[in-house]
Order: C-alpha cells, then structure tokens, then sequence
C-alpha cells in the first residue's frame, strides 16, 4: 500500500500529481556552533536554533502513461523527469503533502532504477530540502 503524497506547484498553471510513495522519511538536521577552548576547558556551545529539514521519498512511477489516483494523475517517469527540469516547478516552491502535513519544498536530486521483476515500474529516489511543516 502506498503513502498519500501530493505535490503541487505555486504556479498558477501547475498541476497537482500524486505519488505513489512507500517510505517517507523526515529529518531535522541542526548545526550548533562549538568553539574549543584551550587547556582542556569544555567547548563554549553555541545554539543559535537554525535548522534544516530534508525529505526522503521512495516510491514507483510507471514506466509510461499517466494513472490516476481517482483525484489526481500520478505521473509516469517521463513526466516527472520533465517536470524536474522545468522552470515552472524547479524555479518556484513545491508544496509536498505527506500524510495530511505540508511541507514546502525544492527537489534536490532525484534518481532512478528499473527492476528486472518490475519492468513496468520504475523505483524512485527523491530528496527534498524543505522548510518546517506548514501550520494548519
């Protein structure tokens, strides 16, 4: 069974895709500043409460046609590669919607394999750089 996503771009012409996603995993990286101090004495820790938020989704697109999830296309490998390198949806915030919470993302890397078992499906790979959850 595969996880609710959306993704949806902030133009007015973009459309919102579905993905079929079988793992999602959030991580909320912090960067604390140590300075050590000589002679032995405890490092002087610095917190000035910056983070970073990155998104891994693992899903499968079809090799070719457009599917539907009853509400929204799910796109085949074709298109969401061409969805990756245009301007429209690279350019601007993409708005990803994991499990009813939203995030608003930029797609760093997206990679993907094609199984002999599962000819008719590719496996992707997609690392996102996000902002923190949006507040409902």
């Amino acid at each position: 069974m595969a996880l609710n996503v959306t993704m949806s771009g902030n133009s007015s012409s973009a459309k919102t895709y579905s993905l079929k996603v079988n793992s999602a995993r959030i991580s909320y990286d912090r960067s604390p500043l140590v300075a050590p101090m000589p002679g032995g004495v405890d490092p002087i820790i610095l917190d000035l409460g910056q983070f970073r938020v990155k998104i891994i989704l693992e899903g499968t697109v079809p090799v070719s046609g457009t599917e539907s999830d009853g509400t929204n296309d799910i796109p085949s490998k074709v298109e969401l590669e061409d969805l990756l390198t245009n301007p429209l949806w690279y350019a601007a915030n993409i708005t990803f919607v994991i499990g009813g919470d939203s995030y608003i993302a930029k797609i760093a890397s997206c990679a993907f394999s094609l199984e002999a078992s599962k000819e008719e499906w590719w496996t992707f790979n997609m690392a996102l750089h996000s902002k923190k959850k949006v507040a409902e």
